[in-house]
């Protein structure tokens, strides 16, 4: 299994995939309903990975008293697994809020998506109407002891990089 280290890894994303993420993500922002979108990619290198391509899995959009929520469905999770190539991984999830809140919820941190160390979740506000600006974002890392941390805005700069 690849490892990546949650502390130095450097994620390059092209600029034309997260224009892709972002109307992949604001297509069900539009109806009021959070998107979820994964990030796909390789290790390149000992602390390098580059995103390749955004996936969309099957998912239901939940709207209840307790808020909004959107998780895959099991045929989702399948497709998911099928579409990966050898030595592809997914690398990050991306789902939107529907406000400026982009801290992570309980159902943020217990989603499995994304459970190994190293990955990226991006919390993208108001359903992405606005675009993705990892600077209005929430950038969390999957820490060493499977908990969630978010990035400073000078880690994420120094981790992230979209070209």
């Amino acid at each position: 299994m690849t490892t990546l280290d949650p502390n130095r890894t450097h994620f390059v994303i092209p600029a034309a995939l997260v224009a892709d993420t972002t109307e992949l993500l604001a297509e069900p922002g539009r109806e009021g309903f959070e998107g979820s979108v994964l990030w796909i990619g390789r290790v390149v290198g000992e602390t390098t990975v580059h995103v390749t391509r955004a996936y969309r899995p099957e998912q239901l959009a939940h709207a209840t008293a307790a808020g909004l929520a959107v998780t895959l469905t099991e045929d989702g999770l399948t497709a998911l697994i099928i579409s990966l190539t050898d030595g592809e991984i997914v690398l990050a999830r991306l789902h939107t809020h529907g406000n400026d809140d982009v801290n992570h919820s309980a159902v943020d941190d217990a989603n499995l998506v994304v459970a190994h160390p190293g990955a990226l979740s991006v919390v993208v506000p108001f359903f992405a109407a606005t675009g993705i600006h990892l600077t209005h974002c929430g950038v969390h890392v999957l820490a060493a002891d499977h908990k969630w941390r978010r990035l400073t805005a000078v880690e994420t700069h120094e981790r992230v990089e979209i070209r």
